[in-house]
């Protein structure tokens, strides 16, 4: 029985070690995201004289393309590793390289803090050129790209697809101000194709995800709900994710995310699951 005890106390403090130090990353992170957005009294000449329409355009360069977050996530038993309780993160880069063509690169993966290991149960890397068509009017053209997302594994864990997509968009602010605390309603529809690759690791992978994406967002400079639903071509499959994020700093917002469906992560593109999680969200 003392081998249990001792063995539960070890996990615990390195439960705890390991959350320790991923704070401790997060306040580095806000304090050299502060430090940059401190104000340079050599530069703020230089942007006053910049017009209203180039001001605009540098704050949609640096809005985040997708969120970039960090949360502990529990649900869903995982007969891999035995566990249910992972840390899950999101990070996110855009650059535009010419006159609305831009790169977008997102990482994402499910960390299992709670293994002795504490391994990486899976990852998704996420490259994708788009070019971003923001008309004005309330229907946007939106978006017209191509991207390729893989995990980065080998032999039968392997994941791997290619696809073009168009992703229009309707944005509605409201012009008398905020309404239950959101000012602004936005609703993204977003189609793809598959590229067919003959050595593919999942060819069967649209009957998971289907053939589009819808996304209904809510926000304001303080609060932001996003639902995002798929189906796919297969009856019964597809999955839900609906994220929150509430504004609780200049740099920082509390997240949270209830997934439930098919393929949260590539490795489990064909595995129905349901996760929740809290953490925090980098914001600009």
């Amino acid at each position: 029985m003392k081998p249990i005890v001792d063995s539960l106390k070890y996990n615990t403090t390195k439960f705890r070690s390991r959350c320790i130090i991923l704070a401790l990353s997060l306040i580095l992170i806000s304090v050299k995201v502060m430090a940059e957005d401190a104000p340079n009294p050599t530069a703020v000449v230089s942007v006053a004289k910049k017009s209203n329409n180039d001001t605009e355009k540098e704050k949609q360069d640096l809005n985040p393309y997708k969120p970039t977050y960090f949360m502990f996530q529990w649900g869903t038993h995982d007969p891999r590793d035995n566990q249910q309780l992972y840390a899950k993160f999101q990070f996110n880069i855009k650059q535009n390289i010419w006159n609305g063509l831009y790169f977008a690169y997102t990482y994402r993966a499910l960390w299992s803090i709670t293994e002795q290991s504490a391994a990486f149960k899976d990852n998704s890397h996420n490259p994708e050129i788009f070019y971003d068509i923001d008309n004005e009017g309330l229907v946007k053209i939106g978006q017209i790209g191509i991207e390729h997302e893989s995990n980065g594994k080998g032999g039968v864990d392997s994941r791997s697809w290619n696809r073009v997509y168009w992703e229009p968009r309707l944005v509605y602010k409201r012009p008398e101000g905020k309404l239950f605390g959101f000012d602004t309603l936005a609703v993204y529809i977003k189609a793809w194709g598959k590229f067919e690759e003959k050595q593919s690791d999942n060819p069967d992978i649209l009957d998971y995800y289907g053939n589009g994406e819808l996304t209904i967002k809510l926000y304001s400079d303080e609060n932001q709900i996003v639902v995002k639903a798929r189906k796919g071509l297969k009856k019964d499959y597809g999955n839900i994710q609906i994220e929150f994020m509430r504004r609780i700093s200049e740099n920082f917002s509390l997240y949270a995310q209830f997934w439930n469906g098919y393929g949260e992560s590539l490795l489990d593109y064909n595995r129905q699951t349901t996760r929740y999680g809290i953490g925090f969200a980098l914001t600009r």
